[in-house]
């Protein structure tokens, strides 16, 4: 997503303190740091509740489903695990030796470190079906394992 801040300014015209955003460009699925997220939050332009984002820009406001948060997750099977051991042991019992399916992340697990967002409508309808269809627009395997998670949560 590409934001511009809003200033507030002084009486000099000297800029003060972030007074909102305007959203520039925004895609389907994006992936967002914690540290964004507290940005925004103390900024006062997002809002965080029970699994969605609402960006409150000056000129639209989008709002945005977690789909992924922080933490690993198994190349194999997509799914979250508990952190590196259990991580580890999924990989031997699930990989049984083989090679990551994913040559980015050798290991066979991926630790990210960030949130994985989707818009395109209102959440409270969507389904999971919806949600696999917005991930197949991603270019990546990444995107296709977490579309086929959800058809198969479906």
């Amino acid at each position: 997503m590409f934001l511009k801040r809003l200033y507030a300014k002084d009486k000099e015209g000297k800029p003060t303190h972030v007074n909102g955003v305007r959203v520039m460009r925004a895609k389907a699925v994006e992936h967002w740091s914690p540290s964004l997220i507290e940005t925004g939050i103390a900024e006062g332009w997002l809002e965080a509740s029970a699994g969605k984002f609402v960006v409150k820009g000056e000129n639209q406001t989008m709002e945005y489903r977690v789909v992924r948060g922080p933490g690993h997750y198994s190349c194999f099977t997509g799914e979250k695990l508990g952190g590196e051991a259990e991580a580890k042991a999924h990989v031997a019992k699930v990989g049984g030796g083989k090679p990551s399916p994913d040559p980015t992340n050798p290991s066979g697990y991926r630790v990210d470190n960030f949130f994985t967002v989707v818009t395109g409508k209102d959440f409270s309808e969507i389904s999971n079906e919806e949600v696999a269809k917005i991930l197949d627009t991603g270019k990546t395997k990444f995107h296709a394992r977490l579309a086929a998670r959800y058809r198969k949560a479906s």
